[in-house]
């Protein structure tokens, strides 16, 4: 099976928000979900991330409004927007005339249609930074795991693999009450669980020929996975010949050179 790859474009999620088209960096994007509008700030509460102002007032009035989860750093917060276009690739845009609320970066997709790009960062600057255990051991882990996150969520993108993100256990569990799933990918430490408890709830839980792949990156977490009974692993920081090995072995996926 071959799948396309684009290398010379960036991905973006293309939004429309007050009539202003705008594009989320892919890599920001941790889950997009709809929402009734006047239970959008119960849907943060849901989600434990703060509501995030608009850069440009949502228009009109709707009966339901699309949610986009972003994250930056140790951030993350709800966007909401009016209209979700598309998902993507756009090349820069050289453009002298300044964008909606400010923004001075635009790109173009194939089409030709032009997008104003919003900074995840800038969204959540505004944001106080989440406790964490102050122990500099523990910080650079949690920041190795979503960075790690990030480039494992593009390798999968590139060949075929539509991925949603759980930015820690309580996501993690509603993503998979939904089922259908081809791959689960599991790292060791989130947020809001440590240690081998989350790979314990994972084999557990994921039965069927859904595999489920332990994200590594010392030999203390192979052991909690292999103590979990999953095999299958894959260490951090990935390399993509090994990922490419690794998918080789899925079932459905033999003689594949996606």
């Amino acid at each position: 099976m071959r799948v396309p790859v684009v290398t010379a474009r960036t991905r973006y999620l293309m939004i429309d928000q007050g009539g202003a088209q705008l594009a989320l960096p892919w890599s920001a994007v941790l889950r997009v979900l709809m929402a009734p509008a006047d239970e959008i700030e119960r849907a943060a509460r849901a989600h434990d991330a703060p509501l995030l102002l608009p850069l440009v007032p949502l228009s009109g009035s709707a009966a339901e409004r699309p949610l986009v989860l972003l994250a930056s750093g140790l951030l993350r917060g709800l966007f909401a927007v009016d209209r979700l276009i598309w998902r993507l690739t756009a090349e820069p845009h050289a453009t002298r005339e300044p964008g909606p609320a400010g923004l001075e970066r635009a790109v173009r997709t194939q089409e030709g249609d032009v997008y104003w790009v919003v900074e995840p960062a800038r969204l959540l600057a505004p944001l106080p930074l989440p406790p964490l255990i102050d122990v500099a051991t523990e910080r650079e882990r949690i920041e190795d795991s979503i960075m790690a996150r990030v480039f494992l969520t593009r390798m999968l993108d590139a060949r075929g693999f539509e991925t949603v993100g759980a930015a820690g256990a309580a996501d993690g569990q509603r993503e998979l009450a939904r089922g259908g799933w081809a791959l689960v990918c599991a790292d060791v430490e989130l947020p809001d669980v440590r240690g081998g408890e989350w790979l314990r709830t994972l084999a557990g839980r994921v039965t069927g020929e859904t595999p489920v792949v332990a994200l590594v990156r010392d030999r203390h977490d192979r052991d909690l996975a292999a103590a979990a009974g999953i095999s299958r692993m894959l260490r951090k920081p990935f390399d993509e010949s090994e990922l490419i090995g690794l998918l080789a072995q899925l079932p459905g996926r033999a003689g594949s050179d996606g």
